[in-house]
């Protein structure tokens, strides 16, 4: 599809429309070429194995409909407590933790505090204020 065509991700959304239809646990978001999964327990082991088997049904679906993941740009957080960890995989590769997350433009982090977030925005307006302070200066 030509950059800039309404048709190519119309057609894409058509095309993973259905992914949902591959776990009936998860939640799925899809926004764009963006897909996010959600699930909670409150049992860290009932989580870990349970993601687990469903990330194996989402993989055959993506290998069934020629579809494949970015392994580099797949990452998962736990929303828990900070002594809790787990192991997320799908077959061979590991997924990696991450303590914080983008998530349509937001960082929200693994205890829903808005460090990150501040952090950003901070940075992004120390950026601003200095280009507009050479602005000014001329």
């Amino acid at each position: 599809m030509p950059q800039g065509s309404t048709l190519g991700p119309l057609l894409f959304l058509i095309y993973v429309n259905d992914l949902p239809n591959s776990s009936n646990k998860f939640n799925f978001k899809i926004f764009a070429d963006d897909t996010n999964i959600f699930y909670s327990s409150k049992n860290c082991a009932d989580l870990e194995q349970i993601v687990n088997d469903e990330l194996i049904n989402v993989l055959k679906y993506c290998n069934t409909n020629k579809l494949s993941i970015n392994f580099k740009k797949t990452n998962f957080m736990l929303i828990a407590s900070p002594r809790r960890k787990a192991t997320i995989n799908i077959t061979a590769c590991d997924i990696t933790q991450k303590s914080h997350i983008k998530y349509l433009g937001v960082f929200i982090d693994e205890h829903l505090k808005w460090d990150a977030q501040i952090q950003h925005v901070n940075s992004c307006l120390s950026k601003n204020l200095g280009i507009l302070k050479k602005q000014e200066a001329h």
